[in-house]
């Protein structure tokens, strides 16, 4: 037995126009939505971070990973040796045979969890605004 199934596509090019079109559109508006969140992120995490000498707070930064007319991508980072220590806490003796019995004092993951639907409706509000 033998099937034959023929398909044909109209408007192909006009919905690729279109698809084009709105990608250019909306490229620009999405990237700075993410630049902004991203800046909030780390300010949220910065006001939340524990604060001896303010060293630590102060080199939590935001880097663009990557931006282009289509896309934008941005972490928040910090290189201090310490994040993990102060994050999730530390029971033990360090390098140095000093004893540490130290409380996780969370401020990435909270803000982390917080910050992931607020991206996602300001990304929707970007799309909406742009495509009226």
């Amino acid at each position: 037995m033998t099937v034959e199934v023929s398909v044909k596509i109209t408007g192909k090019n006009e919905f690729v126009k279109r698809l084009t079109f709105w990608r250019k559109k909306i490229g620009p508006e999405s990237a700075s939505t993410t630049r902004k969140v991203g800046g909030q992120l780390r300010d949220r995490i910065k006001q939340d971070a524990p604060v001896e000498t303010g060293q630590y707070r102060d080199g939590i930064h935001l880097e663009v990973m990557e931006e282009s007319d289509s896309k934008s991508a941005v972490k928040v980072v910090t290189n201090a040796p310490q994040a993990a220590r102060l994050e999730f806490g530390f029971v033990g003796s360090d390098s140095l045979g000093r004893y540490y019995q130290q409380a996780p004092q969370p401020h990435w993951r909270p803000a982390i969890a917080e910050f992931v639907k607020k991206y996602r409706d300001e990304m929707r509000k970007t799309a909406i605004k742009v495509m009226r």
